[in-house]
């Protein structure tokens, strides 16, 4: 690698050491990154510029890449920066800048290059001494002087004068000056670290280069005074700053020179100012210099002619020719180049030299500009010389053009249109739907089209015949005038419309009323995308777009639209209008304007659901009540319908107060940041809220902005709620907050208004369904109650004199020491009632019974008082208030939130009874329903407006004369949750902390908040200063504002003679002290408390009490402001950290960690939950303990500690076992039995199992050895592992891991540790044996122990004696040696075996297992067995044995109507009988008939539609001629219905003969291959069978039936077991062909539990109705009704809305001559089947009376069904088609005359009217048949 002094070195001496004769010429495939080029801007969009580079190449800046400020901004914002910087406004076309090369990609012949601005890329060869020269640098902010200027040097910046920004581009400041922005600054000063920098243009074009330091420092844009050294064929060499060299080419002359001329027209050491265009780093460093005047002076790049400007021969010359191209001179001194692409159409004979000579003519054309090198790129070539269309200005939009087809895709076509690219998306390919767009155009071919837009540099073209014939105007823009017709095509179809789109981007939307004439029900399904529609404009939308209409109106309509529209207009927003009720919807209601003159036309309106009112709740009553016709007063105009054509109104009180004050915005330029505004939600989004304000306007709140808190949830806000917003930024997207905190401080912000107009609302709403005088029950009375229950939260009571009323009071709203037993007579005071339900809400508080007698106003409005929350509603309180002047008490109804916060925050989680707020009364001279209504303080809000008393304290001016000890009079301020704000005469805060005002804390009737006897304006005669305190520590200015002045008002302070006060500080406390508490917050487990101003402490739950009931109701019995005497147990002054107990009072109480032993009950906290494991529980507050998962409950669960899981944080009871006394860590129990045991005191030993018992526990731990459990009662169990199975366990702790609840029998009980040995093992379970109970010819049960070439181990059960079964006992058919044995059992299998011998001497046992000793009716388990314990052992052991696991969920209760493989038309056989050897091996076929599903999903359409599948006869067309009748007003649910009829059985028997081609063709296919490798004799022959088709089923069947034909059935199940293996598990049907063989071969040499055990398995993988298909048709075969039944019932049961399982059910009961159970059966199936099957599987039953049972009950049955449904076809055909079997033909033609006479569309009649001529054609005679024609004929004429 060389040096740079070697690369310096050879740069100096370039033309001696190399000998090159021509100027470096960069091109793109030379590039390298890290190459820097001078650039000039040549295309601005909105996240990217082109870059005009030198020699014609063009490069790519992103916005990202545009300057370390704006790149740094954008990683922090993670947005795109279209915000942040807007390019066009920061850089214009033909600017200079410099950039470097960051990338270089090649795609095929293109070369894409990437470039940065960056300023730290840019500059990064230079350092901190940089001066005198030009400098890359962007504006990083702005200051009061100038901006600071970023220059990615390190240990540099610079600073530039507002003044010294003089650059063409911004002189003046035309254009404004950004952030991020980049400029060329030549340097004033280097004033380290700051540059002083100027831009301004005309410093720039002569600020030269004097020095560098290092050769990399020499950058693109740098001015240099040059001396010409030699000249080369192209250019010349130049050296510069102390001899480095560089070159010029022939293309960067200031001036036209020859080639020839060059030495001539340059002389050496001749001086030049030339600037550097590039600088790249090969094998030496090579600079690239420009002599070309714009780019010396640093000017804008301009040019005199425009692309598309053609040159003939007479005004240019050529200057130079080579095999690069042509270098051509222009008029006005200007130059163009050809590249030898661009010279001809065809290939050149000869060289461009010789074709054009120096000095020759030619004819040119501009294609494009060449920024960087000043000149023209030209094009000689014929077809661009006629080319209509060179650039995108030349194409007009709308114009017709001829494209040409370059590529074809599926999704739209690449064209070129002359030399521009253009794309045809295929929704325009044609008037049709394209579906395969590459055999419709190929690539070349010419197609005519109509350009639709222009977006980017493509152009979008249509090949629409429609559009491109059309004549009417092109709409282009917003300009286009009402009633405009154009051609427009669908981009969309919506469910309410469809959006249109005409020409350059311009869309409209067409609403449903528009679409057509008459109504449009599926807007979706009528309409598609890119189908054209002549379409009337009707109006311009508020933003981009039109709404327009498919209707064509005439001139007179138009105009009646226009006056319309105009009488609409004329209503102003804010008015009031009366309407009348259309009709109700679920969105809203539609009403008619009451017209203000008789002659005024009808006008529509619309209200919304959420804007019958400012609650929702009184939305759903209000709507529940409006009909049509009735009347709605006082609606507010919002605004012009945008959706409903009309008036879109509101009936919210908020919005008409808030209009009425000009609260609600209406345009953007309304909108001012920082004011708060009156609007509703509109949308909820999953980021934030949409508000929408009058007329449309809009503006979305995130969601951090909505709550004061942070909020996860998205539920914070209902559409349509009245909300107040603050505007946070306007512009394209308005920003508002939600947040209560910034909008109640509003002045706009009203409360009154809204609680107010709750209760107007309520009042009017609520059905007074109880009839009673209600004045006797107004809030504030007294009555009498009688108690008639008592309840654990209350007391329930009656009234005297009704027995319409109910009375109810809270637990809290009877004083503590109040007893109320049933029956009892007391005095209630009323404080809410519900007129609607009668209920009274009343209160049995002395406190409020005693003070109602004096009842009065609460006090006057703007009254500002504390308040005692006696009720909690979901919309309001109820408080008690007592006024101060004259302290008489009433009740207030009061507003506990705003419009903000209502509706999520709840009344009931945010306040308590007995709560102490502040509440502001506004309407206390008027009663509204026996109400006073309020507001509540805010913690936001500053203080109230009250007339506030001056106080002046002698001798206290100013801070100065204030001294702790000091006795002043002071006026309250305002009064808060902690402190209490006075005013004592000085212009300093001054404040009562809640610690400062009692000595003693209030208990009993006394108890109350420590601020509840004063008020704001309340004068304070004497309180004394006890500290003064600086809140913010700083410098003495501006102290004043800093200091408090603390005060109390304790009568102890105000009487003591000292000024050492006894107030509580963090170094004053001691444990054990005692102190006064005043609780500020209570939560689920903790106490805050003050106990003195600046000391808080807390009280935690379990500090509390040990009574469990008193730690869950925390909230509910201590309130905010309540007093505690507690004891100091801990505390840290340097932390700041105090802990409090009330339980160190309670000498019962555990009051300390000392106090937690063994057996003692303690309340606890659940700390934290392990699964499998237990509970770690809290104790005290760093004191833990640990409950086991055997210890947590006595019940009989799988999971215990599921109930726990994540309820951290719950309170429970516990028992301490033992406590740890090296960590201290206590075992805890929560056993039912033990906590009930401790809490009785009862002593007694615990229950010890007994051996032989059955226990169950938890696994504790194990090892290689042992496994512990946890038993009942705090005993252990230990079970060896030799007794945790029959057989062996290789891994025990996998296989019982902790936490695993298992069930075994007790062996032994250790009597002094109380050690229970336990046993798994299955034979050791239940009553033990001896050997002397094993007889010969017994049935036992066993384990299999193991499997020897001689024989069988079995481990009997209940003993653990082991028998052996030897292999000749081991099955009826022989078995070949041990891997015969191996195939029939393994280790571990449960077996029953009969007992042959027992030997007593030798304890020996010969067992036999051969099938042929069990009868098929015995039990698999004989006397000595005891099969129920052993399943209940199982039951519990099963939740991880997954040997067993896979037996227990056999049923399969799928939803999935699929086909149910049932043949419901085979003809009435009797069943052949089964013969046990015989081979009947079934394969699944598939069936012929229709599929259930397929007609189940019919089902799901029209009436009509859904009943012609019913059809089972189709009559032919008759020569009647029906002319032109149709129906418009009826759907046309039957269409050409004979051929229908006749297609659709033709489709049916189609499709079911090609399914049976289909079965046919592939099992011949396998029996031609069978056949090829002849006939399988052996099982080789059969397994080379299975290799070539391993997924056949047809194959493995017949190796299934060759094993049976040898008897040999363990091996047919080995078959079937690898054929389920083996064939793919993605072919269904093969494998369920298999499924079904093994079944049918079960059934027929298998016995019960195998069949059992095999159709469990077919069902647990297969779609269950197709196994019970299966099963029917198996037990049919049999003639086994009663498993037929069986079946059917479990079919029905599992899938009982399968409506085919019905219908077959009642098939086979009809042919079985059960009528009365199929009747029967048809009320089970309608009870489950789903509305819509029920006429269906009603026609089906009848039809079946018909058939099996007793036509008349069928008769009454259709009867029935065409009384309700007198227009389907379907059941008159279906009828007519039974009564025809009967050969009726009388009652055939009276049901014919009936259906023709009903009132049908005309082509249910004309197919009603074919069929009734038809059948007189077959059964009647030529006058019937003439009588037929007649009524068709006459019913046509009747039609015309």
């Amino acid at each position: 690698m060389k040096s740079l002094r070697e690369k310096a070195e050879q740069a100096s001496s370039a033309s001696d050491a190399f000998g090159f004769k021509k100027a470096k010429i960069l091109k793109s495939k030379n590039i390298i990154v890290g190459t820097q080029l001078l650039g000039v801007i040549k295309e601005i969009n909105e996240l990217y510029m082109i870059i005009s580079l030198p020699y014609n190449m063009v490069g790519r800046v992103q916005i990202t890449e545009a300057s370390d400020v704006v790149h740094a901004k954008l990683l922090k914002v993670k947005n795109k920066g279209k915000a942040f910087l807007p390019l066009e406004e920061a850089y214009s076309i033909g600017q200079f800048v410099r950039t470097v090369v960051t990338n270089v990609t090649t795609v095929g012949k293109a070369t894409k290059i990437e470039l940065s601005m960056r300023e730290s890329l840019v500059n990064a060869h230079l350092n901190e001494n940089v001066t005198n020269t030009t400098i890359q640098g962007a504006i990083k902010s702005e200051e009061d002087h100038g901006y600071v200027v970023s220059v990615g040097i390190e240990g540099l910046s610079g600073f530039v004068k507002r003044e010294d920004i003089k650059s063409p581009i911004h002189n003046g400041y035309k254009k404004p000056i950004l952030l991020g922005q980049v400029f060329q600054f030549s340097i004033k000063a280097n004033n380290k670290p700051v540059l002083s920098l100027c831009a301004n243009f005309d410093q720039q074009s002569k600020a030269e280069t004097k020095s560098v330091s290092d050769i990399r420092q020499i950058q693109p844009g740098m001015l240099v005074n040059a001396r010409v050294d030699s000249a080369l064929d192209n250019g010349i060499i130049v050296r510069f700053l102390q001899n480095i060299t560089g070159t010029v080419d022939f293309y960067h002359f200031n001036k036209l020179v020859k080639k020839e001329d060059i030495v001539n027209t340059f002389k050496k050491k001749q001086h030049v100012l030339c600037r550097v265009i590039f600088s790249i780093e090969e094998e030496i460093i090579r600079i690239g210099l420009s002599l070309l005047p714009q780019t010396v002076q640093f000017a804008p790049v301009e040019f005199k002619s425009t692309v598309g400007q053609i040159f003939q021969e007479q005004d240019t010359k050529v200057l130079s020719a080579d095999g690069s191209g042509i270098l051509v001179q222009l008029p006005n001194s200007q130059t163009g180049f050809v590249h030898a692409s661009k010279i001809s159409d065809t290939p050149l004979e000869k060289s461009i030299e010789s074709l054009h000579p120096v000095g020759s003519k030619v004819s040119c054309r501009i294609l494009s500009l060449n920024y960087a090198d000043q000149i023209y790129n030209l094009t000689m070539k014929t077809s661009d010389m006629i080319a209509q269309h060179l650039t995108l200005a030349d194409v007009k939009i709308g114009s017709i053009v001829t494209a040409t087809i370059d590529k074809v895709n599926p999704k739209f076509l690449a064209v070129k249109v002359d030399m521009l690219a253009g794309v045809c998306p295929k929704i325009h390919m044609a008037e049709s739907k394209v579906t395969d767009p590459e055999s419709w155009f190929k690539i070349g071919q010419k197609i005519r089209c109509r350009v639709l837009a222009i977006t980017g540099k493509t152009i979008v073209v249509s090949h629409k015949k429609s559009l491109i014939q059309s004549e009417h105007p092109i709409i282009t823009d917003h300009e286009a005038k009402e009633g405009t017709v154009t051609h427009s095509y669908i981009i969309r179809a919506e469910p309410n419309g469809c959006v249109v789109g005409f020409y350059n981007g311009i869309t409209g939307f067409v609403p449903q009323d528009e679409l057509a004439a008459h109504h449009v029900a599926n807007v979706q399904k009528t309409f598609r995308s890119g189908q054209v529609m002549l379409t009337r404009i009707i109006r311009k939308q508020r933003k981009d777009g039109y709404y327009a209409s498919f209707v064509m109106r005439t001139e007179s309509i138009i105009q009646e639209e226009a006056n319309l529209r105009a009488a609409y207009e004329s209503y102003s927003l804010g008015e009031k209008v009366n309407a009348t009720v259309v009709a109700v919807k679920n969105e809203g209601v539609e009403v008619t304007i009451q017209k203000r003159k008789a002659d005024d036309p009808e006008l529509k309106g619309f209200v919304l659901i959420g804007h019958l009112s400012d609650y929702p709740l009184h939305c759903q009553l209000l709507k529940a009540k409006l009909h049509p016709g009735d009347e709605l007063k006082n609606l507010t105009v919002m605004r012009m319908g945008k959706s409903y054509q009309g008036l879109l109104l509101s009936k919210k009180p908020s919005i008409a107060y808030a209009l009425k004050r000009g609260l609600i915005p209406s345009s953007q330029s309304e909108l001012e940041v920082g004011k708060s505004y009156f609007g509703f939600v509109s949308k909820l989004l999953p980021f934030g809220v949409l508000v929408k304000f009058a007329n449309g306007l809009k503006a979305l709140s995130y969601k951090t902005a909505q709550t004061d808190k942070f909020s996860k949830s998205n539920n914070n806000f209902y559409v349509d709620q009245g909300v107040f917003a603050q505007v946070l930024e306007t512009g394209a997207n308005n920003l508002v907050s939600l947040r209560p905190s910034v909008n109640y401080a509003s002045p706009s912000y009203n409360d009154e208004k809204r609680i107010s107009s709750f209760f107007e609302e309520h009042d009017n709403l609520l059905e007074r369904k109880v009839k009673v005088d209600w004045s006797n029950y107004a809030p504030g009375t007294v009555v009498e109650g009688t108690i008639v229950m008592v309840e654990e939260v209350g007391y329930i009571l009656s009234f005297e004199g009704t027995d319409k009323l109910t009375g109810f009071a809270n637990i809290k709203q009877a004083d503590p020491d109040f007893e109320g037993a049933e029956g009892d007579v007391v005095k209630c005071f009323i404080l809410d009632n519900d007129k609607g339900k009668g209920i009274v809400d009343v209160s049995l508080c002395s406190r409020l019974v005693e003070g109602a007698e004096t009842t009065s106003a609460p006090a006057p409005t703007g009254s500002f008082l504390e308040a005692t929350v006696e009720l909690v509603q979901t919309h309001y309180l109820i408080v008690s208030v007592v006024n101060p002047a004259t302290k008489k008490l009433a009740l207030v109804s009061v507003s506990p939130f705003g419009y903000n916060d209502f509706y999520y925050k709840k009344s009931h989680s945010e306040f308590n009874i007995g709560d102490r707020v502040f509440a502001s009364i506004f309407y206390g001279e008027k009663d509204l329903g026996g109400r006073y209504l309020g507001t509540l303080q805010r913690e936001t809000e500053a203080g109230t407006k009250h007339k506030i008393i001056k106080v002046k304290n002698a001798n206290v001016s100013s801070v100065s004369d204030i001294t702790v000890g000091l006795v002043l009079k002071a006026v309250v301020t305002d009064i808060k949750a902690l402190v209490m704000d006075v005013d004592i005469g000085c212009k300093v805060k001054a404040q009562i902390h809640l610690t400062e005002v009692f000595d003693d804390i209030p208990t009993g009737k006394n108890k109350k908040h420590p601020f509840s006897q004063f008020t704001v304006g309340q004068e304070i005669p004497s309180c004394r200063v006890i500290a003064i305190s600086d809140r913010k520590a700083g410098s003495a200015a501006g102290r004043k504002k800093n200091i408090v002045v603390q005060v109390s008002v304790r009568p102890s302070i105000l009487q003591s003679r000292t000024t050492k006060f006894k107030v509580h500080t963090w170094e004053s406390l001691q444990k054990g002290q005692v102190v006064n508490a005043w609780i500020q917050e209570v939560t689920a487990t903790t106490i805050w408390a003050y106990v003195g101003p600046k000391v808080r402490g807390q009280l935690f739950a379990l500090d509390v009490s040990d009574n469990l009931n008193v730690l869950k109701s925390l909230r509910e019995r201590y309130h905010k402001g309540d007093g505690l005497k507690c004891m100091v147990t801990e505390v840290d002054a340097k932390k700041h950290a105090l802990s409090l107990s009330l339980k160190a009072f309670d000498k019962k109480a555990c009051s300390s960690p000392s106090g937690i032993v063994a057996g003692r009950v303690l309340p606890g906290i659940v700390a934290r939950v392990h699964l499998n494991h237990g509970m770690n529980i809290q104790l005290f507050q760093h004191v833990f303990g640990r409950v086991h998962i055997a210890d947590i409950t006595d019940r009989s669960v799988k999971d215990p500690i599921a109930d726990f899981i994540n309820k951290e944080g719950t309170f429970v009871e516990v028992y301490v076992i033992n406590v740890d006394k090296e960590t201290g860590f206590a075992n805890l129990s929560m056993r039912e039995s033990v906590l009930e045991k401790a809490k009785k005191q009862d002593k007694t030993p615990a229950p010890v199992p007994t051996p032989g018992s059955i226990v169950s526990g938890f696994v504790r731990n194990t090892d290689a050895k042992t496994c512990w459990i946890s038993l009942p009662n705090l005993s252990v169990g230990r079970i060896f592992v030799r007794n945790l199975a029959d057989t062996y366990i290789k891994n025990p702790a996998k296989k019982f891991p902790v936490g695993k609840r298992v069930t075994g029998t007790v062996l032994s009980v250790d009597p002094e540790t109380n050690l229970v040995d336990v046993t798994l093992k299955r034979s050791e379970r239940g009553t033990k044996l001896s050997f002397d109970d094993i007889k010969p010819d017994v049935k036992v049960t066993g384990v299999v122990k193991s499997v020897k070439d001689f024989g069988i181990f079995v481990t009997l059960n209940r003993c653990g004696f082991v028998g052996l079964c030897h292999i000749s006992e081991a099955d009826d058919l022989p078995v070949k040696g041990k891997a015969g044995l191996d195939a029939l059992y393994e280790p571990g299998d449960r077996v029953t075996a009969k007992v042959l011998r027992v030997n007593a001497a030798k304890k020996q046992i010969s067992l036999s297992l051969k099938p042929s000793h069990f009868a098929e009716g015995d039990a698999l388990v004989n006397a000595i067995s005891d099969e129920s314990e052993e399943e209940e052992v199982r039951e519990e052991n099963s939740d991880s044995d997954e040997e067993e696991d896979s037996s227990l969920s056999m049923e399969e209760d799928s939803d999935d109507e699929e086909d149910l493989d049932m043949d419901s038309d085979e003809e009435e056989e009797t069943p052949k009988k089964k013969k046990k050897k015989s081979l009947k091996i079934q394969v699944v076929e598939d069936s012929d008939e229709d599929s259930e599903d397929e007609e189940e999903d019919d089902e799901e359409e029209e009436d009509s539609e859904e009943g012609m599948a019913l059809i089972k006869d189709s009559s032919k067309s008759s020569k009647i001629n029906w002319g032109e009748v149709s129906d418009e007003g009826e759907d046309s649910d039957v269409e050409s219905m004979e051929e229908d009829e006749r297609d659709d059985k033709k489709t049916k028997k189609s499709k079911a003969q090609e399914k049976a081609n289909k079965r046919k063709e592939i099992e011949e296919g396998e029996k031609e291959m069978m056949v090829e490798a002849e006939t399988p004799t052996t099982t080789d022959d059969y397994e080379k069978l299975i290799l070539g088709s391993p997924n056949s089923s047809y194959v493995w069947i017949q190796y299934m039936a060759y094993w049976i034909t040898k008897m040999d059935i363990t091996k047919a199940r080995d078959v079937v077991k690898r054929a389920l293996q083996r064939i793919d598990s993605n072919l269904d049907q093969e494998k369920l062909n298999i499924w079904v063989a093994y079944i049918n071969m079960e059934y027929n040499y298998g016995d019960k539990e195998t069949l059992a055990e095999v159709i469990r398995n077919a069902l647990l993988y297969n779609d269950s109705k197709q196994i019970y298909g299966q099963l029917i048709k198996m037990y049919s075969r049999a003639n086994d009704n009663a498993n037929v039944e069986e079946m059917y019932k479990i079919l029905t049961t599992k899938h009982k809305q399968s409506k085919g399982a019905w219908v077959q059910y009642g098939i086979w009961l009809f042919r079985q001559n059960k009528e009365k159970a199929a009747r029967d059966l048809l009320k089970k199936a309608l009870i489950s089947l789903p509305q819509r099957k029920h006429v269906e599987t009603i026609s089906k039953f009848a039809q079946l009376e018909y058939q099996f049972g007793k036509p008349e009950i069928g008769r009454t049955v259709f009867e029935d069904l065409l009384g309700t449904y007198a227009k389907r076809i379907d059941l008159w055909c279906i009828y007519i088609d039974q009564e025809t079997k009967l050969g009726n033909d009388d009652k055939i033609r009276e049901l014919y005359e009936r259906a023709v006479s009903l009132a049908l569309s005309s082509k249910k009649m004309k197919f009603m009217l074919k069929r009734y001529l038809k059948f007189e054609q077959d059964h009647g005679d030529d006058e019937k048949v003439e009588r037929i024609k007649e009524k068709a004929m006459a019913y046509v004429m009747s039609k015309q």
